[in-house]
């Protein structure tokens, strides 16, 4: 489906069928309402694909087409810096403007290509005896079938348009019509390029106005009320609408300006959310309390960085200069992928529609965000996240402007996954030693750069008390004091034949026990309906309804609660140690994961259901003394467990800004590519 059906219409077309896969083009986790289209399609067992169900974010494949893209962005800067030289006039194109129109520019072929990728895997899959395309009103698609002779020729394929629109079904015969129009011999349909559309050329007009847009973007002073505040230096958070890290970036905002006059710097997504997020952050303080003045301050100061104003004019002139610098690249980028076809394919439909948009973005973006460091005069910077390209691209402009700059990162990454980014901040704040080290091993920023701090998002709560918060926990997920212990799991994304091994085994641990006790499965947010469904039918496989649930709620309360936490390679492991949770890692025997959670927190690791049982078992009769127990990691790591994480932070900040300019990367020091540089490892999940 290239867009949304109706669950009827799902139904109609699964009429007959005994097991139906349903995948979305443009749907990163499968998100569909499955139990609608259950009930439409009766009797029915049905699977939701998304583009990484058939390509995991640590598999050959994943990695190849990142190393294309990337390739791909590389060239495609290069081309455009080429075409345009006056933009030098303009803005300084220094390394780091390049690389963060690297960072975009890849990032916006390579999730192009990812959906294509999953398309062309489930299309090609001779498992399935029927196949039904239906199409939507974007061309990607259309371009992705008839330019693969396979799949035109295919009997199974029936294509059609079940669109909600009646606009895009109505043009759907038009679009065919002109497909083959376009297709010199049907029985051999061209590649991509043939689809290209015409490539103006630019002219004197477009470069002229496209310079008067960018000499227009300024951003004029702001004050604040406490600015010439002698003790408290005026720094910069730049954060964004993520919302796996708006939480820690709060947070760390509110924490900082009880030291420092914050301005948050909003890069993108609905000005909403960062109010909610400060709200819940606040909302057990009182009104007079030091964080909930901190709160108002930050909302008083917070920057909005609007949509780029850019007139429709000037997008029509970049596209042109666009354009025109692609000519020169695009051919042989196609000429060498051209056993590539979802990569090929991603290149060709993004240079002919949209990618001019996200090259002319980040030029703004930079000149804009330069514009503000050098009206501000911010002593220091703080970035969090790191990855995101529009939070990114801050660095540049700090360091354009001399003012230095520090990444937070309160995720615990490391460079397993190859679309993670490198370090071009001056300085980073990070979990721990081990990460510190891997840093300054894949990501580009030597040890000495790193503060270790821990992390706001893993953080152990005020006051905390083991067994209070257990009772407290069990209390909210509907266990009385006289229920059985509890055993966790936090699922993971991976292909359902590891992780439905993995549930087996679990489930049969437990259920084997011989003592009372309970097993939740906690699904991770990404995980989609037919994972759930797949985890509910193992545990009625194995007779374990009344004793294994799924919890959707809080992972906080499933690891509170819990007696022992079992984990793959989810950063859960962490959470549940610095609650004082006993942990073990599960795995496949002779499979490597990513994180390798049992060596860094020096707990078993089960590859069988005696294994597994075992560790249960002696958790629950020795607590923190079993080999799950997690003392001798609290005492190697005291700093997670003082709640100092935020005091060691301005403590780093108030470092970055004593260093000042002269404390600053110089140029050639910087990482050579936006991305992690580590050699690749294929894993299971």
């Amino acid at each position: 489906m290239d867009e949304a059906l109706s669950p009827g219409i799902i139904g109609h077309l699964a009429s007959g069928a005994e097991r139906m896969t349903l995948l979305r083009y443009g749907d990163l986790y499968g998100r569909l309402d499955i139990e609608a289209i259950r009930a439409a399609a009766p009797g029915v067992e049905i699977t939701v694909e998304h583009a990484r169900s058939r390509t995991g974010r640590f598999s050959q494949r994943y990695h190849a087409m990142h190393q294309a893209t990337m390739q791909a962005a590389q060239e495609m800067t290069a081309a455009l810096i080429a075409a345009a030289p006056w933009l030098g006039d303009l803005q300084p194109i220094d390394h780091g403007a390049r690389q963060s129109l690297v960072l975009s520019l890849g990032d916006a072929l390579f999730f192009r290509a990812l959906r294509m990728n999953g398309v062309l895997c489930a299309l090609k899959d001779p498992a399935f005896d029927s196949v039904i395309i239906s199409f939507g009103q974007r061309s990607d698609v259309y371009k992705l079938v008839f330019s693969e002779p396979s799949l035109t020729k295919d009997p199974r394929i029936m294509i059609g348009c079940w669109s909600l629109s009646n606009n895009t079904r109505k043009n759907f015969p038009r679009k065919i019509r002109n497909i083959r129009l376009k297709t010199q011999d049907e029985a051999a349909p061209p590649g991509p390029a043939a689809f290209a559309r015409t490539r103006p050329r630019s002219h004197k007009a477009d470069v002229e106005n496209v310079i008067q847009c960018l000499q227009s973007v300024g951003y004029p002073p702001r004050s604040r009320a406490d600015a010439t505040d002698p003790g408290r230096a005026r720094i910069a958070l730049v954060t964004s609408g993520n919302t796996a890290y708006l939480a820690s970036a709060v947070a760390t905002a509110l924490h900082l300006e009880r030291d420092f006059a914050v301005d948050v710097l909003w890069a993108y997504g609905r000005p909403q959310l960062l109010e909610d997020a400060l709200q819940k952050a606040t909302e057990d303080e009182s009104p007079d309390s030091c964080l909930s003045q901190a709160a108002a301050r930050l909302r008083g100061n917070a920057v909005r960085l609007q949509k780029e104003n850019i007139g429709e004019r000037s997008w029509i002139a970049f596209k042109a200069i666009f354009l025109t610098a692609m000519a020169e690249a695009a051919p042989a980028m196609l000429d060498r992928l051209r056993t590539d076809a979802a990569v090929r394919c991603a290149i060709e439909c993004a240079v002919s529609d949209d990618l001019h948009r996200v090259a002319f973005a980040i030029i703004y973006r930079l000149q804009k965000a330069r514009m503000l460091m050098l009206a501000e005069g911010y002593k220091a910077i703080v970035l969090c996240p790191i990855r995101e390209s529009r939070n990114a691209l801050f660095v540049t402009a700090a360091r354009q402007a001399k003012t230095p700059s520090i990444a937070v990162e309160p995720h615990c990454l490391n460079a397993a996954y190859c679309r993670y980014g490198s370090i071009f901040a001056d300085f980073t704040a990070l979990y721990s030693d081990y990460f510190a080290e891997e840093y300054e091993r894949h990501f580009g920023i030597p040890r000495d750069r790193s503060f270790v701090i821990g992390s706001s998002r893993l953080l152990r709560p005020k006051g905390f008390r083991s067994d209070d918060a257990r009772r407290a926990a069990r209390d909210r997920l509907g266990l009385g004091p006289d229920d059985p212990p509890l055993i966790a799991m936090p699922t993971q994304p991976m292909p359902a034949l590891y992780g439905d091994h993995l549930c087996r085994m679990v489930v049969r641990a437990v259920m084997t026990l011989g003592r009372p006790a309970r097993l939740i499965l906690k699904p991770h947010p990404e995980e989609n309906s037919s994972d759930i469904a797949r985890y509910r039918a193992i545990i009625t496989q194995e007779n374990g309804d009344d004793i294994c649930s799924i919890e959707q709620g809080s992972i906080t309360d499933v690891i509170s609660a819990s007696n022992i936490v079992l984990v793959c390679y989810s950063v859960t492991a962490l959470e549940a140690a610095i609650r004082e949770r006993n942990v073990a890692v599960i795995g496949i025997k002779g499979a490597e994961y990513p994180m390798q959670y049992d060596k860094i927190l020096g707990v078993p690791c089960c590859h069988t259901v005696d294994q597994t049982r075992a560790v249960i078992a002696e958790a629950l009769d020795l607590g923190s003394e079993a080999a799950s127990g997690i003392a001798r990691f609290q005492q190697r790591h005291p700093h997670l467990y003082d709640n100092g994480v935020h005091d060691r932070l301005n403590d780093a900040v108030r470092s970055v800004i004593r260093a000042g300019e002269a404390g600053m990367r110089r140029a050639e020091d910087l990482p050579p590519t936006p991305f992690v540089q580590a050699p690749f490892r294929e894993y299971l999940v």
